[in-house]
């Protein structure tokens, strides 16, 4: 039985599933950061597909629908079932985690079409300095203010999400050749965290297990 367990083990994380490893402990302690990862893999299987079979209309509309969706589905883990089972599948599993890919999906969208591009390449600037304003009070005072609630740490993520996409998206609008976005992302150091940041991610937390 210990060797069954251990091939299943190996095989999650060979095929991109770690993520449900987390949900009963299962992980490899040194990989168990690779929910992550597996998260993300299941996404870039699964949209190529769903960009195929529709358009941009309901592609939209589905992108949406996932930003929608997944926070809600963490709110209801996070606030009626106490279990640390659903703590864990809130936090790890794709359904509850697509919101974060999904915004990344819509900046995507919003690139191509010229009404949502000049719409957000106008008002990103200001939606991203609330986004921010918001979050430094949530960090500092969320005990005070009660944002560890289930709804507000719900939230969390997709604030993050909207946040780092528009930071994204403005990047691509205004990074022009000698513009000061520009002029910030070719820093050296920047593109050198930028090629290894990947790696980083993948071996640090071996080296601290």
């Amino acid at each position: 039985a210990g060797r069954h367990a251990q091939s299943g083990v190996t095989l999650a994380y060979v095929f991109h599933l770690s993520n449900w490893l987390s949900l009963r402990g299962l992980e490899i302690p040194a990989l168990n950061h690779f929910w992550s990862l597996a998260v993300e893999e299941q996404f870039y299987l699964c949209w190529p597909l769903v960009v195929y079979l529709c358009g941009r209309k309901n592609l939209t509309r589905v992108a949406l629908l996932m930003v929608a969706g997944a926070p809600m589905l963490r709110y209801v883990l996070l606030d009626h079932y106490t279990h640390s089972l659903a703590t864990r599948a809130a936090y790890a599993l794709t359904p509850a985690r697509v919101d974060t890919l999904a915004m990344g999906a819509l900046m995507a969208i919003a690139l191509r079409d010229d009404r949502w591009r000049a719409w957000l390449a106008r008002h990103a600037p200001r939606i991203i300095a609330f986004c921010v304003a918001t979050l430094l009070v949530w960090f500092a005072a969320k005990t005070r203010l009660g944002l560890d609630r289930p709804a507000a740490v719900a939230l969390l993520t997709s604030l993050l999400a909207l946040t780092f996409g528009l930071v994204v998206f403005h990047a691509a609008v205004s990074g022009a050749p000698g513009t000061g976005i520009s002029r910030i992302l070719r820093l050296q150091p920047l593109q050198f965290s930028g090629r290894v940041s990947y790696a980083a991610y993948v071996i640090h937390f071996p080296l601290f297990v």
